[in-house]
């Protein structure tokens, strides 16, 4: 399942979250989606008030744009995707026809774990990846019935903001953690509602950890 793909950006310094569109909106329904040209349509038109552009072919616009896009059919409508300016790269963020979605908040972690498929890497992402994902999750609709907090180590936020949206949504959600803290260290005693799953990669660190 292809998630992301890449191309030539313009008009964008930062990431751009924005809900995918395959149609022309009116004005006043543009500010939060992205308009998507599928290869072979045209890209003449007025992007004015669009967050940003993707398509396969060269764009004339001032908004923010990804063109020339490698990829492109696991685009659908209603998509939330990010793209980054500095590289061309997109990532599709959510789609509303799965069953299983997930917020990745960080890529630090104080674990070194040997069979972890996300290596953990020494930056501070934090702040850049908690903005993006208060702008999925306020983008997600339907709201999932289940989400996945994931890293790198979620406990590893100063702000759990993010975190905690599920719980104060009774929403089902399993955060994925080594499990060098506890439930009662991590979540605070004020919080009424306790996720309803704490999952642990392997809760005896020594057996898994090196370096």
């Amino acid at each position: 399942m292809r998630l992301t793909t890449s191309g030539n950006a313009r008009n964008v310094s930062g990431a751009v979250v924005g809900r995918i569109t395959t149609q022309n909106l009116p004005h006043a329904e543009r500010s939060e989606y992205i308009r998507f040209l599928p290869q072979g349509e045209g890209v003449a038109g007025d992007f004015a008030g669009y967050r940003a552009v993707l398509s396969h072919d060269d764009v004339t616009t001032d908004v923010p744009v990804v063109d020339r896009l490698r990829e492109s059919d696991h685009f659908t409508h209603g998509d939330v995707v990010v793209m980054e300016g500095g590289t061309g790269f997109v990532r599709s963020l959510y789609r509303p026809y799965e069953r299983h979605h997930s917020l990745f908040v960080t890529e630090r972690c104080s674990s070194n774990c040997l069979m972890c498929s996300q290596p953990p890497k020494d930056k501070d992402d934090v702040e850049a990846l908690t903005k993006r994902n208060q702008e999925l999750i306020r983008l997600m609709s339907p709201a999932p019935a289940y989400l996945t907090i994931t890293g790198g180590e979620p406990t590893e936020l100063q702000s759990l903001e993010v975190v905690m949206y599920p719980y104060s949504r009774r929403r089902r959600c399993a955060l994925l953690t080594p499990g060098l803290l506890s439930r009662r260290q991590f979540f605070p005693t004020r919080l009424s509602r306790r996720p309803r799953q704490f999952r642990r990669k392997n809760q005896d660190a020594r057996l898994h950890r090196y370096g």
